[in-house]
């Protein structure tokens, strides 16, 4: 049977939101961001631990608003964050008991449980798998405003979360990259970096967006209505 772990990031801010506080309290139709995101791992039976990784000073709120949603049981644990998104990676990943773990930005509501299911099985065959998709637009290099270099649009793609991974290889990577000082991205960037795994991409939508500026509110408002309304 299918077992997986889900860390849900929830130690940002909303400082490019111009929020004055955490973003993932921001509420579409009166819910939080944050309950967005978890519920699809909430709900779903084979996600065994759920850790919220959040700011010390958030997580009496974070646990209230969670119970308030039902979104709280046995699974549910909460842990600190670091000052940086890898270092609350790390942190979550200390208290993983799980085969696979699927790492989620707490500001990314849209996730589905199919995209959940196929990246479980893609990381559980294969190592790594991101959500991702083509890129639309053509992307420059730039320096200094002056183009440099013009890249092949047909090989890139713009990645999301959750991203599933072998525990073990994750761990692995994580320990590398504190004893050496490497601060990177995203998740699989480590297991790239230290070719501990291939990295699958599993086709994804541009809906599954993360919350980061006032444009992504407006796309998140109408993304949530067209789901409300099932596209109609």
């Amino acid at each position: 049977m299918k077992r997986y772990a889900a860390i849900i990031l929830a130690a940002g801010s909303g400082r490019r939101l111009n929020l004055g506080y955490n973003k993932i309290f921001y509420a579409i139709d009166g819910i939080p961001i944050i309950i967005h995101a978890i519920r699809p791992f909430f709900h779903d039976p084979h996600c065994k631990q759920l850790l919220i990784v959040g700011k010390d000073d958030e997580m009496d709120s974070l646990k209230r608003l969670l119970q308030a949603h039902h979104l709280h049981d046995e699974r549910t644990l909460y842990v600190p964050g670091g000052t940086e998104r890898q270092h609350s990676v790390y942190n979550g990943l200390q208290q993983v008991k799980e085969e696979i773990v699927l790492i989620h930005d707490g500001a990314r509501p849209f996730i589905t449980p199919q995209l959940i299911s196929t990246l479980y099985d893609k990381a559980k065959a294969v190592g790594a798998a991101v959500p991702g998709y083509p890129v639309k637009e053509t992307i420059k290099v730039v320096q200094q405003r002056q183009i440099v270099k013009t890249l092949d649009r047909s090989v890139l793609y713009q990645v999301q979360t959750p991203q599933a991974i072998q525990t073990a290889l994750i761990k692995k990577a994580h320990d590398w990259a504190r004893q050496e000082g490497v601060l990177l991205t995203d998740d699989v960037s480590l297991v790239e970096h230290y070719h501990l795994s291939p990295v699958i991409v599993v086709d994804s939508s541009p809906m599954n967006i993360k919350i980061t500026t006032p444009t992504d509110l407006i796309i998140a408002r109408a993304i949530y209505e067209h789901e409300r309304t099932g596209g109609q």
